[in-house]
């Protein structure tokens, strides 16, 4: 009996012992772990006894586009009106008043035709009249030059198709190339396009769906 007892009493104490020691590896480990998180990620309480929990600051871009950091004004500009783009650049175009932001460029015929890289902007070809020259591939130039810039002055310039010229004229939807119109936009720099929408005969209707 007093064997037993024994055995079961050293069984016991070196369960407790073996329970001891994984007692204290577990807060080993947590104290471990609470070590290596930032001081500043923990929740804190003040001198008044409150809870004090670490804010993460917030991080604010910067628009860097000029065009965005002030009011935008939008004006139509008649391509008609444009005669000459001087060497040093100024031309009643280029002149606009610094206050605009984006200017329409009117008015490209809605069935366009342009060839990429051509630059030939002709009335019979884009409908623009603007920069008329014996070569036809300078007036498309010119007009590259002067819409670059009036980008660097932050305007941004929009090709502007039908308008009051011809919306009213059916044959002018005919045939209209969408790639033809992506192709004169990517050449000059255009920064997109506006349809110019007055009121339309069924058939150019029909032809922008």
């Amino acid at each position: 009996m007093k064997n037993k007892s024994f055995t079961t009493s050293h069984a016991l104490a070196t369960e407790f012992t073996l329970s001891k020691k994984k007692a204290l590896m577990a807060i080993t480990v947590l104290l471990s772990i609470f070590a290596s998180c930032k001081k500043d990620n923990l929740e804190t309480l003040t001198p008044e006894g409150t809870l004090k929990i670490p804010q993460k600051q917030a991080v604010v871009n910067t628009n860097t586009n000029p065009s965005l950091n002030k009011p935008i004004t939008i004006g139509y500009y008649p391509s008609w009106s444009e005669g000459w783009l001087n060497e040093d650049g100024i031309s009643p175009f280029t002149s606009l008043p610094s206050s605009v932001t984006h200017v329409f460029f009117a008015f490209a015929k809605p069935n366009l035709t342009y060839i990429k890289g051509s630059y030939n902007i002709t009335t019979v070809n884009t409908g623009l009249e603007c920069y008329s020259t014996p070569d036809p591939k300078d007036g498309g130039l010119m007009l590259k030059r002067a819409v670059g810039i009036l980008k660097q002055k932050g305007i941004s310039v929009i090709l502007s198709i039908g308008g009051e010229s011809y919306w009213n004229t059916s044959e002018n939807f005919d045939n209209i190339n969408y790639q033809h119109i992506k192709d004169l936009i990517d050449d000059i720099g255009f920064a997109g396009i506006d349809w110019d929408l007055n009121q339309m005969p069924a058939s150019a209707n029909r032809a922008m769906h």
